[in-house]
């Protein structure tokens, strides 16, 4: 499975799991891999999205971390605003426009969206609302550790 990951999941990861920590290297370098392996990526615009100096080096040293939105992308990001006007808060500094690129690259390269967003019942969809009505897979960021340290305890021989 491919995996697209949200600012708020790479926060929280780093909040449980952080990378200055040795005890903790082993998530990141797991995460390392699956970038080498192109399963874990993000989207270009998520980059603007990160504050922690740190992350946003670690980001950065994974060149093939970030995508960048195709055309079809931004066709898809268009209908997706179409559809869904509430999902940008205009003139707002609250948030950038990451969520949505996110879920075009997601629908239109198979992704599987890693967010801390959970769904909710308000007039602004988030990524999980979106994901659902679109048919995408995603999944909260206690979801994707868990399938990674499981994927790799499955990989060990004993």
């Amino acid at each position: 499975m491919k995996y697209l990951i949200d600012t708020s999941s790479l926060i929280d990861l780093n909040c449980w799991y952080n990378m200055n920590i040795h005890e903790f290297e082993f998530v990141w370098d797991l995460m390392d891999g699956m970038i080498k392996r192109n399963s874990l990526n993000s989207s270009i615009v998520v980059e603007n999205e990160i504050k922690d100096k740190i992350m946003a080096k670690w980001c950065r040293s994974n060149k093939n971390f970030y995508i960048s939105p195709s055309e079809k992308d931004q066709i898809e990001v268009s209908n997706l605003l179409t559809k869904y006007p509430n999902l940008i808060k205009l003139k707002s500094n609250e948030n950038s426009d990451a969520d949505v690129f996110l879920i075009a690259l997601a629908k239109n390269e198979d992704y599987c969206i890693v967010t801390s967003e959970r769904l909710t019942n308000t007039d602004k969809p988030n990524i999980p609302n979106i994901c659902k009505a679109e048919g995408i897979h995603c999944i909260e960021t206690r979801q994707f550790i868990y399938e990674i340290f499981k994927k790799r305890i499955n990989s060990m021989t004993y």
